[in-house]
Parts: structure tokens; C-alpha cells; sequence
């Protein structure tokens, strides 16, 4: 992490630099470093690597399809998605706001338009015409995606297919094996991960992301669920948390916002915020450390004293993660 912080450009490639992000925002909150968390995102976004010129965040339509949240190339052919990068992508960053609830809003909105766009990897997101391999469909079974996505197709026979469900056997021309495919093994697996950090709310556009699957080998802590409200309009968030009565706690707001619930129960959500919802202990005793909030002497707020940072629904002007995703992708 030393040597990642004194580099003075990215060195983001596949999958790796997104899990150097999660891991200093959380050497940050509880062995007390200062890496540079919003360079670190920063680079993961722009597409100015200096061991792959280009790889980053793509953001834009499509053909009319919206792309946004897809990672890969956003130079090669106009750009070229890759189904694994995306799926790590939302794997490696969903723990992130759990130690610094300043990124809660740009990566639960980043995740939304990743999830969305997903889809497209797949033989039943696209029309027949908008793929390499259509005639693969009952192979593929609609559960193995394409290696990736380019905004137009690489062969003479894709060039006006936009965008264009594909990969580098067919398009590089590997050979004329007849089993050659552009579905992958390799990058379909990684689907597993992001399946693990998405589940659903009562509404189709607010996602519950879990922020402790992907978190390996945390310490002891409590469900902590992020949610973003995509709409211009306050939301009731409807959430089951099981039989067992617990106390909300947001950790971007840093308060209780439900005591001694149980089952079904809601929660307001303003306009384009996020919230970052622990389930604590009902009646649980609440201490401080520093600028920790414990419950039970589980941490579940490492920033309750720091009050000059940005809740999740403001500060988007100057903050400069949600900047690069305001600049490049719009309020899609």
C-alpha cells in the first residue's frame, strides 16, 4: 500500500487497483494511515493508466443502450467492455463505505448502473443481431456471458452492430476450430461475487448492496446493508431484516433512524442519496472511541466525529469521486 500510495499515476489493469481503494479506506479507519482513497477511485475511473493507456470506467449509450458502470477499455474501438472487470468492479467496492461513508452515494449509484448494464453480456440482453455467437444461445444457456461488450463490432461482418456482444476469439481470429466461442469461462465465473453483494428491494431501481460478503476477513461486525435512491422524489424503502429486533443505524447520518424493529419494516430516503443501514443489536449499549461509534463493542461507524465530511447526498461539486462520475456519466 506504501508503494500504490507513492505512485504519481494509475497503474489500474483487470481487477486489482479496486481492492487497493477498499483496502486503504479501511487501513485508514482502523489502523489510522492516510492513503489517498479518492486518488486511489480516481484512477479506477479516468482511464489514464500507465500500464494500460485507456482502461477505466465506461460511461455513455450505445446503439440506446445505456453502458454506463461497464469497466474496461474506453479507447479500443470506441470502447470495450469486459464482462470481468465489471463484475469485480462492484465486488471489490462494495465494502468501501462501510470505513469511509463518504463514497456511500457515488458507489451505490455506481453499482446501480453497473448492474443495469450487466445484462448486456448476456445471449438475453441483446437482440440476435447484436451478437458473435446467437447460434451458441442453448450452450451458453443464458448464464455464460460474452467476454465482453464493444461498442462496435471488431469483424467486417459486426461493423454495424452497435453495440456488439463479443470477445477476442472471433474478432482476433484465433482459428476456425468449429467450438471457437466468444462466451467465457473465465469472466462469467467472477458473476458469482457481484450476485453476492445484490439483492433486491420492494422497488426494481433500489438495490440493497450487502457490504459484507465481499469483505474478507473483516472483523466482527454487524449486517450493514447501502442503498441508493435514484429518483427526484423521497422513497419508503421496504426491507425484511428477519425476526430477531434490531436498531437502524445510518452510518452516513450518523444516527439511529428505527429502535427495536423487527420483519418488515421502511425508511425514508431522500432524492439522489444514499443511505448506510447497520442492524445493531436492539437496546444494544452504545460507546465511543475516538471518533467510533460501537454497539456492543462492534464498531458501526468509524466517523461519527469528523463532521466536515460530506453526507451522501451532498458536497457532489467539490468531492472529486462523485466529480469524475457527475462529469463522465451525467445524472444517468
Amino acid at each position: 500500500m506504501n508503494a500504490l500510495d507513492s505512485f504519481d499515476r494509475s497503474t489500474f489493469y483487470e481487477v486489482l487497483l479496486p481492492y487497493g481503494a477498499t483496502l486503504a479506506a479501511r487501513m485508514n479507519a482502523e489502523l489510522g494511515c492516510d492513503y489517498d482513497v479518492t486518488r486511489i477511485l480516481t484512477w479506477c475511473f479516468e482511464g489514464d493508466g500507465a500500464c494500460r493507456p485507456g482502461w477505466g470506467l465506461i460511461v455513455g449509450n450505445w446503439g440506446g443502450y445505456d453502458v454506463c458502470g461497464l469497466e474496461g477499455s474506453i479507447t479500443d474501438g470506441q470502447g470495450y467492455a469486459f464482462a470481468m472487470n465489471t463484475f469485480e468492479l462492484a465486488t471489490a467496492l462494495a465494502p468501501l463505505p462501510r470505513y469511509d461513508a463518504r463514497y456511500a452515494r457515488a458507489i451505490a449509484k455506481l453499482v446501480l448502473n453497473t448492474a443495469n448494464a450487466a445484462r448486456l453480456f448476456y445471449a438475453n440482453g441483446l437482440p440476435p443481431e447484436n451478437q458473435t455467437c446467437y447460434d451458441q444461445r442453448d450452450f451458453s444457456r443464458d448464464v455464460m456471458a460474452y467476454e465482453g461488450l464493444r461498442r462496435v463490432g471488431l469483424r467486417p461482418q459486426d461493423a454495424n452492430k452497435i453495440p456488439c456482444a463479443c470477445g477476442d476469439p472471433l474478432g482476433g481470429r484465433w482459428g476456425g476450430h468449429k467450438y471457437i466461442s466468444d462466451f467465457s469461462l473465465y469472466g462469467s465465473s467472477h458473476v458469482g461475487l457481484m450476485a453476492a453483494v445484490i439483492e433486491r428491494t420492494d422497488d426494481e431501481k433500489i438495490l440493497q448492496l450487502n457490504c459484507l460478503k465481499t469483505d474478507f476477513f473483516h472483523a466482527r461486525a454487524y449486517p450493514t446493508y447501502l442503498y441508493y435512491n435514484p429518483y427526484g422524489e423521497t422513497k419508503e424503502i421496504h426491507i425484511d431484516i428477519g425476526a430477531q429486533r434490531v436498531d437502524l443505524y445510518d452510518t452516513i447520518r450518523h444516527q439511529f433512524v428505527s429502535r427495536r424493529v423487527s420483519g418488515k419494516t421502511s425508511f425514508r430516503l431522500a432524492a439522489d442519496s444514499a443511505a448506510l443501514i447497520v442492524l445493531a443489536p436492539a437496546g444494544g449499549i452504545v460507546t465511543r472511541e475516538g471518533d467510533k461509534v460501537l454497539v456492543n463493542g462492534v464498531v458501526v461507524d468509524y466517523q461519527a466525529g469528523d463532521t466536515s465530511r460530506p453526507d451522501g447526498s451532498h458536497g457532489k461539486a467539490t468531492f472529486g469521486c462523485e466529480a469524475i462520475l457527475a462529469a463522465r456519466a451525467g445524472e444517468t
